[in-house]
């Protein structure tokens, strides 16, 4: 599949027409049905150390493109909504304003989205929320315009909740950050923070058990090289908050508890705490 680019040999046409084209009219319409008492409504109480933040301080994340087409987030109805921006208006013809498809999820999430992931190989996508994380798979392409499906209007798409047990069963903990394993080669893998100041990697294949763990306050069983002092920086509450994978770069492999001089490679992590401080480890799915 193509990698994500801008509509070519239409300019910037699309500019000008998309924002009066009937999604944008649809999301308008779902954000004035909320009101503003429902924008405003304080989170539920929870006992965990970190609660969740009102809805209106969460910065949203619910657009993305791919190969000339834009995806918006519809929670309303758990669907993308797809504009196609290559090759229309082309030609002198008028866009067509009313024009889309609609992926909708057959199993849709209980939890509201804030942000929206392409995977590596672009054939899924992260629904993430604070209180779950979703997994929708991109259905086929078929057609002229290699449209999903041949361009149905309405194309249900299989959904795989990442960890739900895990978050059901602990009702006090919550996500903060969410990234897709950057490998290509692998099957997909999707690493989550969460509240209790640990990362896990999930496989798709294995949704609900994680393929490794870090516990990031307890990291020097984990063979991994971040600083010791952290054990004790996060006993005075302060903890992870986001992190991000560099690319590939060769390592001892004496890092990864195994004998030898030889190098390995694997992903630096970089992990940000709260008080601004930056941690770095190396993450590979082939050396545990």
């Amino acid at each position: 599949m193509a990698a994500a680019e801008g509509p070519s040999g239409d300019g910037e046409l699309w500019q000008t027409w998309l924002p009066n084209h009937v999604v944008f009219s649809r999301l308008r319409e779902g954000l004035k049905s909320q009101g503003p008492a429902e924008a405003e409504k304080p989170a539920s109480s929870s006992s965990s150390s970190s609660p969740l933040p009102p809805p209106q301080s969460l910065t949203r994340n619910l657009v993305l493109g791919l190969g000339g087409e834009l995806f918006l987030w519809d929670g309303d109805g758990s669907s993308f909504l797809v504009v196609r921006l290559r090759g229309v208006g082309s030609a002198g013809e008028e866009p067509a304003l009313s024009q889309y498809q609609r992926l909708l999820c057959i199993n849709p999430p209980l939890f509201e989205i804030y942000q929206v992931l392409l995977s590596p190989t672009q054939h899924h996508i992260a629904l993430i929320g604070i209180k779950g994380l979703m997994v929708l798979e991109l259905p086929k392409r078929w057609g002229k315009n290699s449209e999903f499906e041949g361009g149905k209007s309405t194309v249900n798409c299989s959904t795989t909740p990442i960890a739900e047990r895990f978050f059901t069963s602990s009702t006090s903990l919550t996500l903060k950050h969410a990234a897709w394993y950057p490998s290509e080669m692998l099957d997909p893998h999707i690493v989550l923070l969460t509240s209790d100041n640990v990362i896990r990697i999930y496989s798709l294949r294995e949704p609900q058990t994680p393929t490794k763990v870090i516990v990031l306050s307890e990291a020097e069983e984990e063979s991994l090289i971040l600083n010791k002092g952290r054990a004790y920086t996060a006993s005075l509450g302060e903890t992870a908050v986001a992190f991000d994978f560099g690319p590939l770069a060769a390592i001892p492999k004496n890092i990864f508890g195994q004998k030898g001089k030889d190098e390995v490679v694997a992903y630096p992590l970089y992990i940000l705490y709260e008080n601004g401080e930056t941690f770095l480890t190396y993450v590979s799915l082939l050396h545990r």
